[in-house]
């Protein structure tokens, strides 16, 4: 019976990996925009599921709880060279807390400060506050995206000079198993988003659909309503997505299952978008598997940028060279922490995004280095990189 289930926790394994595989290969709105966030955003629907849930592919038995909400989301580029990540409504990992307001600051040396608040937020979001761990405080509009950070030395004071939005509709479900008399049982943990980037207005919103439908695995159409905001119902979604995971613990429930997935904003300039597709799954064990897969998308048409169609030559031996010698300047790592000659690693086995500095490389976890190592990410200038992109695709590289 134990090799049964362990065949089944390795075979999800192997199914997230190749999903994650996939994934890789695959100043304001107006006021009456304004007042509709604000009354919408803390909409939070908590329910006991149906004794079972039909999708189109199979059925689901549960008496678990799930629960629906939505977090706006924005990142802005400040007037001081600094950028910052906004969201309401967020989850905050990993006590799972939902928090009303999380801010990011990321100043000009690329440094991040957490900022979270459970206050509650005023109507019109004009005085917003939140506190880092380090004990620094930040007060601002939401809406304006005017913030001033109070740190133990000075005050920053961080203005919007451009931003892009978002909103993340999420879906957490919960549920246990009693599997013996003296109630040991197990868990079923599932958190997804579905994430919907929204144009400043109606010009490029079949650029943005084409977008938003590409980066998001668990939706195949896309309706807007009046605020650009979707106005699909998510919970099939959800369902359908849910369901193969599910009912196999169902099924077998002698190990707690845990799946967490979501996306969020890397960066953005006037030609390119670079989301972060995170997903993390644990089955038992001295811990999980997660994976983060970096996606870049053109702002003219929508298409994806492969790895494969940004670089001309993997094999070039300039490349190999200087690819060699970031991944030995890393810090605390030696060659020998490579699980594979260095010589045949190579940047077609990464994801990459562009950010305000150049072009970040990033191979998952196990390609290169084994699980301790983490995620191994070099970075090339937009010069450094340019001799070996194609010509098609170095307008990414204008900053």
């Amino acid at each position: 019976m134990f090799g049964v289930f362990m065949i089944k926790k390795v075979l999800l394994l192997v199914l997230f990996l190749f999903v994650a595989c996939n994934n890789k290969d695959n100043l304001d709105k107006n006021q009456e925009n304004t007042e509709n966030i604000e009354n919408n955003y803390i909409d939070t629907n908590q329910n006991a599921l149906p004794e079972t849930i039909t999708t189109t592919t199979t059925t689901v038995k549960s008496d678990g709880d799930y629960n629906e909400w939505f977090s706006p989301y924005t990142f802005m580029k400040n007037d001081n060279g600094s950028m910052a990540q906004l969201a309401l409504n967020d989850m905050v990992l990993p006590e799972y807390n939902i928090a009303q307001f999380r801010f990011t600051y990321i100043d000009e040396n690329l440094i991040k400060t957490y900022f979270y608040s459970n206050a509650t937020i005023d109507n019109d979001g004009a005085d917003m506050y939140a506190q880092s761990d380090t004990g620094y405080t930040i007060r601002g509009n939401y809406y304006n995206k005017k913030f001033t950070i109070t740190t133990k030395i000075d005050e920053v004071d961080i203005s919007a000079s451009d931003f892009i939005s978002a909103v993340s509709y999420n879906y957490l479900y919960t549920n246990s198993s009693q599997n013996d008399s003296l109630g040991n049982g197990s868990t079923f943990f599932y958190k997804d988003s579905i994430f919907v980037i929204i144009p400043k207005d109606t010009n490029n919103l079949e650029v943005y659909d084409k977008i938003t439908l590409d980066i998001n695995n668990n939706i195949d159409n896309i309706v807007r309503d009046e605020r650009l905001w979707l106005k699909n119902e998510t919970l099939p979604f959800f369902e359908k997505a849910m369901s193969d995971f599910y009912n196999d613990w169902y099924t077998n429930s002698d190990f707690n299952y845990e799946y967490i997935a979501g996306k969020d904003i890397l960066y953005f300039n006037d030609t390119t978008i670079s989301i972060n597709s995170y997903s993390s799954i644990y089955m038992g064990g001295a811990h999980g598997v997660y994976n983060n897969t970096s996606l870049v998308y053109s702002l003219k048409d929508g298409e994806k940028i492969s790895i494969t169609n940004l670089i001309k030559d993997f094999k070039d031996e300039k490349l190999r060279i200087s690819m060699k010698s970031k991944l030995l300047s890393i810090s605390d790592r030696t060659e020998e922490d490579y699980l594979v000659p260095l010589d045949e690693i190579t940047l077609e086995d990464t994801s990459f995004y562009v950010y305000k500095d150049g072009i970040h490389f990033v191979w998952p976890i196990y390609t290169i280095t084994a699980y301790v190592q983490g995620e191994t990410e070099i970075v090339y200038s937009f010069d450094e990189i340019r001799p070996f992109v194609n010509e098609e695709y170095l307008y990414i590289l204008e900053e």
